[in-house]
Order: structure tokens, then sequence, then C-alpha cells
């Protein structure tokens, strides 16, 4: 039984002080994203960002892959 997944969740990015503000976090979600696509179809991310950066960085991620991105607004 082979599943194919149409989504991911993007969960967490964490990066130290000194690192942020490099693209590294990005760099590496795209590439696991696009790695991810090649064995499942892939439409659409979702995420519960908690602060602007994660916001950004998701809808960045949305962009660069060309998936829609499904967003929960965290209170």
């Amino acid at each position: 039984l082979k599943i194919k997944y149409e989504a991911l969740y993007l969960c967490s990015a964490m990066v130290l002080p000194e690192f942020r503000g490099k693209g590294i976090a990005k760099k590496l979600t795209v590439q696991a994203i696009e790695s991810i696509k090649k064995d499942h179809p892939i439409k659409s991310l979702f995420v519960w960002a908690f602060s602007k950066e994660g916001d950004g960085l998701a809808e960045n991620v949305a962009q660069i892959t060309g998936l829609t991105l499904k967003k929960k607004i965290a209170k």
C-alpha cells in the first residue's frame, strides 16, 4: 500500500540569533519540500504561525514552491 500525500504541515523552524536573516530556514524548507514533491503530489501547505517571521517564511516558501498556503490564525 503506497500512500500519496497532497499536503504538508509547516511545523517549526528555529535558527540561532547569530544566523538569522541569512535564508537558512527558507533554503532548507524549500529543499525538503522539493524532495518530498518527487514522490508525492503535494498541492498545499498548512501553517499556524506564532510570529510575523514565521508567517513571512511560510508565505515566501509557498510562493517559491508554487503551493497554496492555508493558515490558522494564532489568537
